[in-house]
């Protein structure tokens, strides 16, 4: 899958997974269920990203809103104006961060395309934990190879 089905896919599937998000909260509204389903979601998330080991902001951004939740269920909205200026703020920060994201990963894939483009082999191209995972381990027949025969990835399974 090249990188721009890849960034398809996840937009397509971005859509479903908050309106699901949505229906649950909805089908909780306004009983004491709604503020623990919430807390659980949050506890699962944080969970998730204990055990693949995903400390990086972009994973914890996404926690941050859901987890404020409870607060806002238990007391209210006092300042309108104020919870509208932190939620445009979460967006943008969000938003700048994906974007960020998006851009960097473009233009890491762009220059593997290149190099790939230019005859040089995938075993020869290090990228990063990303590039170098999807190209060698998750292809091991292009992968190198040490004195045993074991697939040897930089920064995947190597130093």
């Amino acid at each position: 899958m090249d990188h721009e089905s890849r960034v398809g896919c996840s937009r397509l599937l971005t859509v479903p997974a908050y309106s699901a998000f949505s229906l649950i909260l909805a089908a909780f509204r306004g009983r004491d269920t709604t503020v623990a389903v919430i807390r659980w979601i949050v506890l699962a998330q944080f969970f998730e990203i204990a055990i693949l080991f995903l400390f990086y902001d972009r994973y914890l951004l996404m926690a941050l809103p859901f987890s404020l939740v409870p607060i806002v269920i238990a007391n209210g909205i006092r300042r309108p104006v104020r919870t509208i200026g932190a939620a445009a703020i979460f967006l943008a920060v969000g938003m700048t961060g994906v974007h960020d994201h998006l851009e960097y990963n473009r233009s890491q894939w762009d220059a593997v395309a290149s190099l790939r483009s230019e005859g040089i082999a995938a075993s020869e191209i290090d990228g990063g934990y990303v590039v170098n995972g999807w190209l060698q381990y998750a292809h091991p027949e292009d992968a190198r190879r040490d004195a045993r025969g074991d697939v040897v990835v930089p920064r995947v399974n190597s130093l």
